[in-house]
């Protein structure tokens, strides 16, 4: 199965880092290995997040979560934390997937 993404309405995808892009790419990915037809994005640097939210400096995106079987949403996030590594936090927000783009600072 191919699965495509999709972008809710009035999602802006202005100033989003490139790295989110990435993170779309792997999140579609493992959306096709999970069998589910859409991977929509309900959120970048649009709508109202905390003060401090990474989605206002374009490096969060949240994904749509109703069309994950519910047995499957613990799974999708261990493997989009196994493909995306420590530079990214991924959530499980009860009604949607956060995934922010946080590179951790390396001791020398």
């Amino acid at each position: 199965m191919d699965t495509i993404v999709k972008f809710k309405p009035n999602v802006s995808m202005k100033y989003v880092h490139p790295k989110i892009g990435h993170a779309i790419d792997i999140a579609r990915h493992v959306w096709e290995l999970k069998n589910i037809s859409e991977c929509v994005v309900t959120s970048m640097n649009d709508s109202t997040h905390s003060p401090t939210s990474l989605h206002y400096a374009g490096c969060a995106v949240d994904f749509r979560i109703w069309n994950v079987p519910e047995l499957e949403r613990d799974q999708i996030v261990v493997m989009l934390k196994s493909r995306l590594r420590d530079e990214y936090d991924i959530i499980n927000e009860g009604d949607h997937y956060h995934v922010e783009w946080q590179p951790k600072r390396k001791d020398d």
